[in-house]
């Protein structure tokens, strides 16, 4: 028995067609040919495979083994790949995070595979799947391969009706190559068809984790983490002795600060790991920071046993031990400020959890409120962002004037570009104008908007504005007018 995995080729990026697994035993062509023609498939020799394949099914025309591995070099021959960079999508992260440049992991995630099939020889190697099934009914592979082929080409509506049709012939092992091959898709660029299929998998076999594994990743790539932490549950659920799918889940849940939620999925694993043990010191710091003390002195003990502990954790211990080594408790202000020093290094969870006790300490801090909402921007939570940026609002709006050093105006405009960044034009544009009415115009993103809401001379005048002011901001405007030129 040999695991096929098809190869993966494109110049940057990998990309998945179908795994198909050869069963010897179940057929009656010579191993040591299969062995030849597989080798062939590889390497992606398909002139030379077919010469081979073709007095062999002339005497085997239902070999599901013959069939398979011809539909793979049909495939391949039937699609052009092209990868692109998904432009639109960067212009709405980096308006969306206020970050000068992405993080190099963001930037690659958004390059797509955009394909183009040749219709007959596409039509051609499907039939030969169905070929392949239809002779082997009840092989695994094959209808595994049947799926995976449809998902890898971003053929989501055949995908799911095969699906259907074979919903009681899917097994736990087919299930599971089927979820890989909806994950390998969506992390290759084929975001919106992955989703589809991951949705109706999800629908389809709502008691297997694999499902939800692929509708979690899915929601991940298109940074929908509402959908992702509700995916996350339904697997926890589903495995509740996977302590590192418990701490994953708990880590989402936290980051969106629903620290209950959190505790009580990393509570039973926290003796046994230590990651769990990490997530949950975080949540019982921002629950009840004195509970958390002996945690982060067994945390430190565990560190300071290890040969190289993990520079990350080590920081955030520090921290903390710090803080409970302290003869007087924090305050608001200086809870705030740990949560800035800890965004500057990049520790998302450990940041959110200090400004978010120093709102509980202080709720009309709304310079945590603020801190809270940029951290979250430049992590490209931007779901979580708008949440802590109506909150700041909202007590804004409750203090009398003068009371604060921030205006509404200055929350309106950083609205005005998460609500851009999470596609929501109309809510942004109101946000923009709100903004510019209170003395704080966000020029660039009020463009941005207004080019997504087609309203290109508004656009146009905003961005010569922003350009005549110099500066950075001035730099971008001049070279989005320059693009919007070329465009004509």
């Amino acid at each position: 028995m040999r695991t096929t995995l098809f190869t993966r080729s494109i110049q940057f990026a990998a990309f998945a067609l179908v795994a198909v697994e050869t069963v010897h035993a179940q057929s009656p062509v010579d191993p040591a040919k299969l062995d030849a023609l597989y080798y062939l498939m590889q390497d992606g020799k398909c002139d030379e495979l077919y010469t081979q394949l073709e007095p062999l099914t002339k005497t085997n025309p239902k070999d599901p083994d013959l069939l398979s591995i011809e539909a793979n070099c049909r495939l391949r021959q039937a699609r052009k790949i092209e990868q692109v960079f998904d432009s639109a999508a960067y212009e709405r992260l980096i308006t969306g995070s206020g970050l000068r440049s992405l993080p190099a992991s963001s930037m690659q995630s958004l390059n797509r595979v955009r394909l183009a099939h040749d219709t007959k020889a596409l039509d051609r190697a499907l039939s030969l799947f169905s070929e392949a099934l239809k002779a082997a009914p009840k092989r695994d592979d094959i209808l595994a391969g049947n799926v995976a082929a449809r998902v890898g080409n971003g053929l989501a509506a055949p995908a799911i009706e095969l699906l259907k049709q074979h919903r009681a012939d899917v097994s736990p092992a087919v299930l599971g190559d089927v979820a890989t091959s909806v994950q390998d898709a969506a992390s290759l660029g084929l975001v919106d068809s992955a989703s589809k299929v991951a949705t109706v998998l999800a629908e389809l076999f709502p008691d297997d984790p694999a499902s939800h594994g692929a509708v979690a990743l899915c929601a991940e790539a298109r940074r929908d983490f509402p959908a992702q932490l509700s995916a996350l549950r339904r697997m926890a659920a589903l495995a509740p002795t996977d302590a590192g799918l418990a701490t994953r889940t708990a880590t989402a849940a936290a980051l969106s600060r629903q620290w209950n939620d959190a505790l009580a999925l990393v509570v039973p694993h926290a003796t046994v790991d230590i990651n769990a043990r990490m997530v949950l010191a975080l949540c019982r710091t921002r629950t009840a920071l004195a509970s958390a003390a002996p945690l982060w002195s067994e945390l430190g003990a565990a560190l300071a046993k290890q040969a190289t502990p993990d520079p990350v954790m080590r920081a955030v211990v520090d921290h903390y031990l710090r803080i409970i080594g302290s003869k007087t408790p924090p305050t608001a202000i200086m809870r705030m400020r740990g949560g800035k020093q800890l965004g500057s290094l990049g520790l998302v969870l450990p940041a959110v959890v200090e400004f978010d006790s120093a709102l509980s300490l202080d709720p009309k801090l709304i310079e945590a409120q603020k801190a809270l909402a940029d951290v979250y921007r430049g992590d490209l939570r931007f779901d979580d962002a708008l949440a802590a940026l109506d909150a700041g609002l909202a007590t804004l709006e409750t203090l009398p004037e003068g009371a604060s050093a921030y205006r509404p105006a200055e929350f309106q405009a950083d609205r005005c570009a998460v609500l851009y960044g999470l596609g929501r034009d109309k809510e942004a544009s109101e946000a923009c104008s709100s903004a510019r009415a209170g003395g704080h115009p966000n020029s660039m993103a009020q463009a941005m908007v207004a080019l997504a809401l087609g309203r290109k001379a508004e656009a146009t005048a905003l961005l010569e504005a922003a350009a005549k002011e110099g500066g950075e901001e001035g730099a971008t405007a001049k070279a989005k007018l320059e693009a919007l030129k070329n465009e004509k």
